[in-house]
């Protein structure tokens, strides 16, 4: 009897294993990016040429970028559908948003992830707009 539950665990084992691999949603080990991820209910100001212009509310989604260890994807940021990459830290919950151009424009960034909470200031580099944001995860 213990010898079939050995095989069916090992046989369970290898098949997640196996799914986790095709599947970029799904984490195949402990990831530390795992307490980053998820949908978070944001609210961002809007400022042009540093004066306070508008207050946006939209969800922003981070998923896992299976390309690297340390990336992550902000999904739905600033409410414009765009999706932009960022390295995330896990020793201190702190992501950049390195230089990327959304469109026809230069975007970056800095914020933290803490608990369920997001915070960040970014901004576009030729046109004036810049954000602060900050969510509750969902």
């Amino acid at each position: 009897m213990k010898n079939v539950l050995a095989i069916i665990t090992l046989l369970l084992s290898i098949a997640f294993i196996h799914s986790c691999k095709k599947d970029p949603t799904i984490v195949c080990e402990p990831d530390p990016r795992r307490p980053a991820l998820g949908t978070f209910s944001m609210i961002d100001s809007v400022f042009f040429l540093n004066t306070f212009n508008d207050t946006v509310h939209y969800d922003l989604v981070i998923r896992l970028d299976t390309l690297t260890g340390d990336t992550i994807l902000l999904e739905n940021m600033f409410n414009f559908s765009i999706d932009l990459k960022a390295v995330y830290s896990s020793a201190n919950g702190s992501f950049v948003i390195p230089p990327q151009m959304d469109d026809d424009a230069l975007v970056s960034g800095i914020g933290t992830i803490s608990g369920n909470n997001i915070s960040y200031t970014a901004a576009y580099d030729d046109d004036g707009y810049s954000f602060i944001g900050a969510g509750q995860k969902n």
